[in-house]
């Protein structure tokens, strides 16, 4: 698996989004993190989120969202982007809640579209889709610190790190925090 992860806070406002990436048993879990608006509080409440995913060894989406939910209900809350990619079954399992882009990018164009709130604070809405994954499947997860306005079928001749690089560099809202991970499962055909 390939992958590149970036997290580009505001300089005079540091706030909480974050990126995760684990592996367990021939999956991957990879997750955006991002705190309700900005400083001290948001930075807790994504870094609470961050260790709730690392110490998940049950990876039943639903279980794990709700779980999550319950746990960061003391928090000013968080949106949240998780993706379990398996291995063996070349699938990805998506879920999550708030104002963060999902696009699956390769024959098509999907765009995982989350239900709008903020997990731990507001209502909570679970979510989950399972697509199955071609060779060269792009996946991008980003903040609405990156505008949504590029064209996906120019990342997908990129590397993950130049595909990274390129929304970073040309889509980055300055005045808002941004984060993206980008990663591609190469199967053997």
């Amino acid at each position: 698996m390939q992958f590149s992860a970036i997290s580009l806070p505001v300089e005079e406002n540091p706030g909480g989004e974050m990126c995760f990436i684990k592996r367990l048993d021939g999956k991957t879990l990879v997750a955006l993190i991002d705190g309700l608006r900005f400083g001290a509080r948001s930075m807790a409440a994504a870094r609470k989120a961050k260790q709730l995913l690392s110490n998940q060894e049950d990876w039943n989406l639903k279980d794990m969202l709700l779980f999550m939910h319950n746990e960061l209900s003391k928090t000013v809350g968080v949106a949240v982007a998780i993706v379990i990619i398996d291995h063996q079954k070349r699938t990805a399992n998506f879920g999550g809640v708030g104002n963060i882009t999902i696009k699956l990018i390769g024959d098509h164009i999907r765009q995982i579209t989350l239900p709008k709130g903020v997990l731990g604070y507001q209502t909570f809405v679970e979510y989950g889709k399972t697509v199955e994954l071609a060779a060269n499947d792009l996946v991008l997860i980003h903040s609405d610190g990156i505008r949504d306005n590029y064209n996906p079928e120019s990342m997908l001749k990129l590397s993950v790190k130049d595909a990274t690089l390129n929304l970073v560099n040309k889509y980055r809202n300055p005045h808002d925090h941004a984060s993206l991970v980008a990663l591609r499962d190469l199967w053997v055909k």
